[in-house]
């Protein structure tokens, strides 16, 4: 079929989280409300995330897909769309 696979080794390099700096939110963030580069850090956490540096400044801009405190780790779907 064409696709490139991930085994489970690559899949688990793939989170982001204890020891790798996942995107962290500043302040508290309303559904709806725009996530701005201002408002997220970049921090070693122990929570996992499917979102990584690259791609997090890639999402920014876009839309919160729910209400989210300060210090949240984000993840792919907590965004709803792009700018």
């Amino acid at each position: 079929n064409g696709r490139l696979e991930l085994n489970a080794g690559e899949r688990k390099y793939c989170d982001y989280g204890p020891m790798k700096k996942g995107p962290v939110l500043k302040r508290d963030i309303k559904i709806g409300e725009r996530i701005d580069h201002s408002d997220v850090c970049f921090k070693r956490t122990g929570t996992r995330t499917d979102l990584g540096q690259i791609h997090a400044i890639a999402l920014l801009g876009g839309q919160a897909s729910r209400d989210m405190d300060v210090g949240t780790t984000l993840r792919v779907s907590d965004f709803t769309e792009c700018s």
